[in-house]
């Protein structure tokens, strides 16, 4: 089995059972760190992505605990 290394800005807020808007509210405070992909390449065919490191879920996750 893969490793998952990155995950969609959907697949992290479903995963961190949080709503898109708190995501971006969190990605500007610095909680969250995000890759932006640019247009269109062979890794990424489907166009521009926002992509979130999969270790950020974790971290973030005890950011949330520490709060």
């Amino acid at each position: 089995m893969m490793e998952v290394l990155a995950l969609t800005v959907a697949e992290f807020c479903q995963r961190a059972k949080i709503g898109k808007t708190l995501f971006y509210a969190e990605v500007a405070a610095g909680n969250i760190r995000i890759i932006k992909r640019g247009k269109k390449t062979e890794a990424f065919p489907e166009g521009r992505k926002t992509l979130v490191p999969a270790s950020e879920l974790a971290r973030y996750a005890g950011l949330q605990e520490a709060a």
